[in-house]
């Protein structure tokens, strides 16, 4: 998918600002990718809209490290764990890189956000990667299960239920060990889960938001990739519109039969409950009140 360019961009930011929306957050693959991406961020901010990005902050120079402090905007970024697992997910030598964008971070006193993904490669060490992000100076932290999409696909590195709670356990003890609460992403079945008492949990069922691909297709979800909609013809307001009168997205908004007793999270992640059954609605392959998984569709 070939990426808008920036007057696309910009286009759909000045419409962004008309239609009253008020966040922004620019994710990717990584988003420095793009040599405009220090423009793209001051638009943002020049037309009121609050930022953020998430980058795995290789590529975070000392220009744009400058400018993100300047505009205030809030920057994310992943933590695998220590040294050795960091570069066996990334790739030899991008440890020092990622290093380097958080001292350009600390430096100019910009607060950060590490996300932790846990896989099959680290999920035995995701205390150790909480440590590390809470030494590291991350002013918040969260921990999100890999799906089987994309590269851990390929690698079949994507997290099972047991392996799951048996990391969200060693999450919930280390949290309490170091005095901090731990955001835990896409889980939201957690809740009915007790004992938890330094982890908390969202729904984005609840979110009234849009996630639009680097090339301006609106997507029912950004883990799903599929379209709906194409920004540049239907605008946001339309894509906003065709999104909501998408047949596989209302159904997602539905809860499962295997939910009716609890409901305590509609049924958990969508993309990942349509990734594994085939359809929607269904219930989430990761909650633990499912007796016994069926075979992957």
């Amino acid at each position: 998918e070939k990426p808008l360019g920036r007057e696309e961009v910009v286009k759909l930011l000045r419409e962004a600002a008309s239609s009253g929306i008020k966040y922004i957050n620019y994710t990717g693959g990584d988003p420095l990718i793009r040599r405009d991406i220090s423009e793209i961020l001051e638009e943002t901010v020049d037309l009121g809209i609050d930022a953020s990005i998430f980058t795995n902050l290789t590529l975070l120079n000392r220009d744009t490290a400058s400018k993100i402090s300047r505009l205030g905007i809030e920057v994310m970024t992943s933590l695998d764990g220590p040294r050795e697992i960091y570069e066996r997910v990334k790739g030899q030598g991008t440890w020092e890189k990622f290093l380097r964008g958080i001292d350009e971070l600390k430096r100019r006193n910009i607060p950060f956000h590490v996300n932790i993904t846990v896989s099959k490669m680290n999920y035995e060490r995701v205390g150790d990667a909480i440590i590390l992000a809470n030494d590291l100076g991350a002013d918040s932290i969260s921990i999100i299960p890999s799906m089987a999409f994309g590269r851990a696909l390929e690698t079949k590195s994507f997290i099972g239920r047991e392996e799951f709670l048996e990391s969200v356990i060693r999450a919930d003890r280390v949290a309490e060990e170091i005095g901090i609460r731990v955001s835990v992403w896409c889980s939201p079945f957690l809740r009915a889960l007790r004992g938890l008492r330094n982890l908390y949990y969202s729904d984005c069922r609840e979110f009234k938001e849009l996630d639009i691909s680097p090339g301006g297709k609106a997507l029912i979800c950004d883990v799903m990739g599929i379209e709906v909609a194409d920004l540049m013809e239907d605008g946001i307001k339309g894509a906003w519109r065709k999104l909501n009168e998408n047949e596989l997205y209302l159904k997602a908004k539905e809860l499962p039969v295997e939910c009716l007793g609890c409901g305590a999270c509609r049924g958990g992640c969508y993309a990942r409950a349509f990734n594994y059954w085939g359809r929607l609605p269904s219930i989430d392959p990761l909650c633990p009140y499912i007796i016994k998984l069926p075979p992957r569709t």
